[in-house]
């Protein structure tokens, strides 16, 4: 169990949202060579249990005068925010180091001190638990020791280690600045194999290097559902090529407004709150997003479904102020 199993209803779905955010924008842009160290694979995959104590707040040095209860703080003190937890590891490359030990805690400024946001600050493993792949460095003591973190879908576990596997024997397959037309075929036969994280290097190298066929691209879409097709929207929208108008938004246009039941619309939105989420920068992935999302209220309101008796759909729209 996660923490955030453990909040009200109401936190426990904005905290759910965000982190199927946060593994749907970490998933989507996993690469085996952050997972490496001098050209060797060295990831670890874990599961982090974070402390009923992590997220919250606290000022070093600070404490209470027993024979008063007054709080002393100590002069030009900070507020910081304290990550500490349990982690296990599930599996590792056969030469990768993973820590001794079982136990993280450190403390980090609150995020809104920072000027720029990261995946982090939106959702922290280290504060309310869930499934990572990383490269940690000796005994994890700071974020930064665990080197490149990406949160995973807990049910993604089992994809990992055939992944690397692929990816060690054919280094340069999901390289779209090197992918060659001849490659496609085999990238196109990964899409439709059981493993969902190889599909998704797959899908995103056939799309960054121009070589995914529109045909391919619509099967992919009636074939996906569920997580993979969430991350798949989110790599359509954030493709830096991508224009308002065409066929790829099209078709993602089309998928929702030919589906017949909300299942099938919420990994879209999904994708497509991930999108705007981690790429709000971005004016145009922004509006497309919310283009599409605009589109699946339209389409869930003539399949009858009320919004409001859908909470994860309800926030969507309510923090991309989609009306």
């Amino acid at each position: 169990m996660m923490l955030m199993d453990m909040l009200p209803p109401t936190q426990q779905v904005e905290y759910r949202l965000l982190h199927d955010a946060r593994a749907i924008h970490d998933t989507a842009s996993l690469r085996f060579e952050n997972f490496e160290t001098n050209g060797v694979s060295s990831w670890v995959l874990m599961v982090v249990t974070s402390s009923s104590r992590s997220g919250s707040a606290t000022v070093p040095g600070a404490y209470i005068k027993a024979d008063t209860g007054e709080l002393i703080t100590p002069p030009n003190a900070d507020t910081v925010i304290v990550k500490e937890g349990t982690w296990k590891v599930i599996a590792a490359a056969p030469q990768a180091k993973p820590p001794t030990g079982n136990q993280y805690s450190w403390t980090e400024s609150p995020a809104e001190e920072k000027r720029i946001l990261f995946p982090e600050d939106y959702y922290s493993p280290f504060t309310h638990g869930g499934t990572i792949l990383c490269r940690p460095e000796s005994n994890p003591n700071s974020l930064a020791a665990f080197g490149r973190v990406h949160l995973l879908f807990s049910d993604w576990d089992k994809y990992v280690v055939p992944a690397f596997s692929v990816g060690e024997r054919q280094p340069t397959l999901f390289e779209e600045a090197t992918t060659k037309r001849g490659d496609a075929s085999q990238l196109e036969q990964l899409l439709t194999q059981d493993n969902k994280l190889l599909a998704v290097l797959a899908f995103r190298t056939l799309m960054l290097a121009g070589l995914l066929a529109p045909n391919v691209f619509k099967a992919e879409l009636g074939r996906a559902d569920g997580q993979l097709l969430a991350i798949e929207t989110y790599i359509t929208l954030t493709n830096s090529g991508l224009q308002a108008g065409n066929q790829w938004l099209q078709e993602l246009t089309s998928t929702v407004q030919s589906a017949r039941d909300v299942q099938r619309i919420r990994p879209i939105a999904l994708g497509a709150f991930a999108a705007g989420l981690f790429r709000s920068g971005d004016a145009t992935i922004l509006a497309n997003s919310k283009l599409l999302l605009r589109t699946i209220r339209q389409r869930l309101g003539g399949l009858g479904v009320v919004i409001e008796k859908e909470p994860d759909l309800n926030l969507i729209f309510q923090k991309m102020d989609v009306q």
